[in-house]
């Protein structure tokens, strides 16, 4: 897509600044003296094309820089029970410092609505984030990498339908002037087989310069004698509640104008009215409580135990003995979505013969910390099992 997005930039640049620029020139000096506010508004609209003007520069020299980045899968397609790999060729000349993040994706992708509210969106069903091994070849710098995927996962579909499967690899490498940043489409398939000449697995490799994530960035993890404690405290992640609290004030505004409007003209406006307090109301309380809700979690020899707090007065309080009938997961809690690019959050808990569940880790924003979480809790259970 990065040829097209060079084009699109630039086809909306000009086409922006084409018209507010020149609007903007002969409407403002007359209009400033007589409407001050209009004049700002209108001021808006070129400040925008500049943006518009910055983002075609970007992909333009992004594209000028890198060209076309052809991919070889190895295996071909990509497999599902077996390995998605392959090597992306780049006109970098090589250097062995470099640092290419990669993310392999499973997107949903579905069509809500009709006619001119037709939307397009996509759901991430599984990702997985590492390294690519970047190694000298003939046009440049070749990017290596390998992902194992697991059996129970959807095959890519055709898009002819309102709702298929794709599968996604997000490319990104920090470089000075313009950034890498691709994204390929790839065919994957329930095929089970492995990579031929790729040894190594992406979400695996550590490359220089890039510190290992050990448990302790992942946790909010104490320890005294042989206990393990974790503390989530209120206002936590509070800058990622913010557009969730604004949402709700903006719906709650929305629906007192609309109280005082339906009083005046619209007796059908008393329903809109409603249905907006209604859901202003609800996603308050639910920022409130994600704002100001705390956890607690103790694990010690005999059993685990969490307390869930808001405001800091204790909502729930439970206990698990530990047993071997205990089982590690995780969920998918959030995702944020800009473009093309998809980020989750996960949460880990501990599940009882498919019945009492016990959070035990929340916010895990990485499936590479998700995957050390995880081992951490269970190798926890198994030692207090002996």
């Amino acid at each position: 897509h990065a040829k097209m997005a060079m084009y699109t930039s630039l086809f909306f640049a000009i086409l922006w600044n084409a018209i507010s620029i020149p609007t903007a020139i002969f409407v403002l000096p007359d209009l400033y003296k007589k409407e001050i506010l209009l004049s700002l508004l209108i001021i808006i609209f070129p400040l925008i094309g500049l943006a518009l003007l910055y983002w075609s520069i970007k992909t333009s020299r992004e594209w000028f820089k890198f060209g076309v980045t052809p991919i070889t899968m190895d295996p071909y397609p990509g497999s599902i029970g077996g390995d998605v790999g392959g090597i992306i060729e780049t006109r970098l000349p090589y250097q062995n410092d470099y640092i290419c993040k990669l993310t392999l994706s499973c997107i949903l992708s579905y069509t809500t609505g009709s006619g001119k509210h037709k939307k397009t969106q996509e759901s991430t069903v599984w990702q997985s984030e590492g390294y690519a091994q970047c190694q000298p070849s003939a046009t440049g710098t070749a990017l290596h990498f390998r992902f194992a995927v697991p059996e129970d996962l959807p095959a890519s579909d055709l898009k002819s339908s309102a709702r298929y499967h794709l599968w996604r690899l997000s490319v990104e490498m920090d470089l000075a002037g313009s950034n890498l940043d691709r994204d390929f489409e790839l065919p994957v398939f329930p095929n089970r087989e492995n990579s031929r000449h790729i040894h190594f697995l992406s979400n695996k490799e550590v490359p220089q310069g890039v510190a290992p994530v050990t448990i302790e960035d992942s946790l909010p993890l104490s320890k005294k004698g042989n206990d393990i404690y974790l503390f989530y405290p209120m206002l936590r992640q509070f800058s990622s509640r913010l557009p969730l609290l604004f949402f709700a004030a903006l719906t709650i505004v929305s629906s007192w104008f609309l109280w005082q409007e339906a009083s005046k003209e619209n007796v059908l406006l008393y329903v809109m009215a409603f249905i907006f307090s209604l859901v202003g109301g609800i996603l308050l309380l639910l920022t409130i409580y994600k704002l100001f809700n705390s956890l607690y979690v103790r694990i010690t020899d005999k059993e685990i135990s969490t307390i869930r707090k808001v405001f800091g007065l204790t909502m729930k309080k439970r206990t698990i003995p530990i047993t071997a009938s205990l089982k590690v997961k995780s969920k998918k809690t959030s995702e944020t979505t800009s473009g093309r690019k998809h980020w989750l959050k996960y949460s880990v808990f501990i599940e009882e013969n498919h019945h009492k569940k016990l959070t035990l880790a929340e916010d895990i924003d990485s499936t590479k910390k998700l995957d050390i979480v995880i081992r951490f809790f269970e190798n926890e259970i198994s030692y207090r099992l002996i």
